[in-house]
């Protein structure tokens, strides 16, 4: 069942819910007029405002966790795409650099270091173009 039927049928199930207890009142009420009945009305109308208000916090708990689950799966496709990105701009740059093991190397420092990875592979762009032998004038390597 996809979501939106499930909405669907919370909504009608809602609002009849809804209709049915307005027409218990009001014929209660109207055409048997005693108090026991108005009573026994206002009973019903608060057990199926219930109803409706657990069918409503069930339905919010669904959209909740189908929402994490989504979110999740968003940001695991993202994290590949900037994996692949990254891959193909290692690749670009310098065509001789490992840019598998570049880039899996800067994830991982990202991860232990709360440094967005972009930053991390920026930085070894300008220092070195990506290649692990390099040399600066200051005898820094790689």
């Amino acid at each position: 069942m996809t979501e939106q039927q499930i909405e669907n049928r919370f909504r009608f199930a809602c609002i009849l819910l809804s209709i049915t207890a307005v027409f218990v009142l009001i014929g209660q009420t109207l055409y048997i007029g005693d108090v026991r009945a108005e009573r026994n009305a206002y009973k019903l109308a608060l057990r199926v405002s219930m109803g409706v208000t657990d069918l409503a916090i069930e339905h919010i708990q669904h959209t909740i966790e189908t929402t994490e689950r989504a979110q999740t799966e968003i940001n695991v496709l993202k994290r590949e795409l900037l994996y692949v990105r990254m891959v193909e701009r290692v690749r670009l740059i310098n065509r001789k650099a490992p840019a598998e093991r570049i880039v899996a190397a800067v994830f991982k420092a990202a991860e232990a270091t709360d440094l967005s990875p972009v930053l991390i592979l920026s930085k070894l762009e300008v220092e070195s173009h990506y290649n692990p032998k390099a040399v600066s004038t200051s005898g820094a390597r790689g």
